[in-house]
């Protein structure tokens, strides 16, 4: 069975397929697939992302956003970013748009009358923050001001209506944007649904909220979306009941394994890995390829970078070593 990326309808296959640079989208009528490339062509352009990992920048921190600290870009995604303050560590991470108006180059908050502080839980002693400061700063490659856009104007009123389809983050696992759709709409509320799950995941937010996108953002940014019913689930469900928990199962041979299952398994081992779900399906990995794969392969061919190479290699001797004996997988 397949899903429609536009109507989310199930179907036993679709018949009309876009290829596109982050794989090929399905859809299962020449509607859906007109109705899809219409969004694309009348939504502006993301921003251009030219920051790279490693770039030292002043954010708020998302704890306590009185204060303003210095991060460090720790990857890139579409038109994303992901940013760990300094003095914290990898359990604080988060995202946010390169246009975002929580982050800027090194000395606007000096330049605006502030002072920069430790990140909340900071883990030396705080009499310790100067000096680590200073070392921190000291021959680091700093944000050029150039690559910082400004935050575009938020609409006047909210135009939503319920039914409406979009692409949003999911909150719970915030490295993903998802397939989702308007299930209410109150005031200046939206309630957002993901398609294919029972509300775990879903939430309200404003309707000038960064955490949701047009349909063919992700596309137009070349951003990894999680289409329909596929969506990995990372962490425990907390509002769901125990029989409404997505429950995955996989064969007990890898070699069996489809491309999702793939997916599943490698995301569920480390959600950083989630960002190379599309780059699996258009590669077509499934359970044999995967075991054929080493890091060269994947750096020359897939275009891996050398970390996230090295930990999918680490996962596979852990997976030929258990044939047969069943995964179960949340």
């Amino acid at each position: 069975m397949a899903v429609c990326m536009w109507c989310s309808e199930t179907k036993q296959s679709l018949r009309y397929i876009l290829p596109t640079p982050t794989g090929k989208k399905e859809f299962c009528s020449a509607t859906c697939l007109s109705e899809f490339r219409r969004s694309i062509n009348k939504n502006p352009n993301p921003p251009t992302n030219e920051f790279k990992p490693g770039m030292k920048l002043e954010a708020l921190d998302p704890r306590n956003i009185t204060s303003t600290c210095i991060a460090t870009v720790i990857a890139v995604t579409g038109s994303r970013i992901r940013l760990r303050l300094d003095g914290s560590d990898n359990k604080n991470d988060f995202w946010r748009l390169v246009d975002s108006s929580e982050i800027h180059p090194i000395g606007y908050c000096e330049k605006h009358g502030g002072m920069l502080q430790p990140p909340l839980g900071f883990r030396m002693n705080a009499s310790s923050w100067p000096m680590f400061l200073s070392k921190t700063v000291k021959d680091a490659e700093m944000a050029p001001a150039k690559i910082f856009l400004k935050e575009p104007m938020s609409p006047k009123t909210n135009l939503f209506a319920v039914g409406m389809k979009l692409e949003a983050i999911d909150r719970k696992n915030p490295q993903l944007i998802c397939v989702a759709t308007i299930g209410d709409v109150k005031d200046n509320m939206v309630y957002i649904t993901f398609d294919g799950w029972r509300g775990a995941f879903d939430y309200w937010c404003e309707y000038n909220s960064r955490d949701i996108f047009p349909v063919g953002w992700c596309e137009q940014s070349e951003h990894p979306l999680q289409p329909p019913r596929q969506k990995v689930e990372l962490e425990p469900a907390t509002s769901t009941t125990p029989s409404e928990s997505p429950q995955k199962t996989l064969p007990g041979d890898p070699s069996e394994w489809t491309i999702e299952d793939v997916i599943h398994y490698i995301c569920l081992a480390d959600s950083c890995l989630s960002v190379y779900a599309d780059l699996f399906r258009r590669h077509e990995i499934d359970g044999k390829a995967l075991l054929l794969l080493n890091s060269d392969m994947m750096m020359k061919y897939m275009g891996l970078k050398l970390g996230p190479a090295l930990k999918i290699c680490n996962l596979i001797p852990k997976i030929t070593g258990r044939r047969h004996s069943g995964f179960s997988m949340p």
